[in-house]
């Protein structure tokens, strides 16, 4: 297969690239084409030397900075960008993706792939995490001080208060996590923390059995 030339000097990584749309070699692309009425963005195939709608199975990401196509998204300016693979291009923050109308799944960086993804590793010991300071959702060893780690979702993910109705944030596991049944001695407090903690308030009675919740009235057959 003929391929355009390179060209000394052209702005475009010194290459020229195959315009179907013109019928020749043109050292920059046009932004986009039109359709059926539709406008579709081009991008640069620097493989094959072609302005493209979609980039090739061996480069199919695409950067809106230099409109290329790449295999694995680049580090710019020292800021690294990611794959989503929702729409197939590079990104420095990974969004939200729309799953239905209703529902909104996170996406956080994986920084061992460079890749948006749904889940984090948990079997390497990754967490998803959400930075308050900066908003950014990343994969990370270690969930910060004052997060427990939580699989309730079936995700796992560092969380400040674990979730209603019936997960508790215990102290005494390593690292600290949401469980169901907090340690022996200890009692599941549905108050707005959520803690497992030695001692229910006054009001409350802890069980001693089960679910080890701090409760309003004791089970028959047994006395608070």
């Amino acid at each position: 297969m003929l391929t355009c030339p390179l060209v000394s000097g052209a702005p475009q990584w010194g290459m020229s690239f195959a315009s179907d749309q013109r019928g020749i070699c043109v050292t920059v692309c046009d932004a986009s084409i039109i359709l059926g009425g539709n406008t579709f963005p081009l991008y640069y195939d620097k493989v094959n030397r072609k302005c493209t709608m979609k980039c090739p199975t061996a480069q199919p990401y695409s950067w809106s900075g230099d409109r290329a196509c790449y295999s694995t998204c680049p580090l710019v300016s020292g800021t690294q960008y990611y794959m989503l693979n929702t729409d197939m291009t590079c990104v420095s923050v990974c969004p939200n993706v729309t799953q239905s109308s209703t529902v909104a799944i996170p996406l956080y960086i994986d920084n061992t792939t460079n890749t948006c993804v749904t889940q984090c590793d948990n079997s390497k010991g990754y967490w998803g995490y959400l930075d308050p300071s900066t908003g950014v959702m990343s994969c990370i060893i270690n969930c910060p001080t004052g997060y427990f780690t939580d699989m309730s979702s079936g995700r796992p993910l560092c969380t400040k208060v674990c979730p209603a109705p019936s997960w508790y944030g215990d102290l005494n596991t390593l690292p600290p996590s949401c469980v169901q049944s907090c340690t022996f001695g200890t009692y599941g407090d549905n108050s707005n923390d959520r803690f497992c903690v030695s001692k229910c308030n006054n009001s409350q009675w802890g069980l001693r059995t089960g679910t080890r919740q701090c409760v309003d009235q004791c089970p028959s057959g047994t006395w608070g």
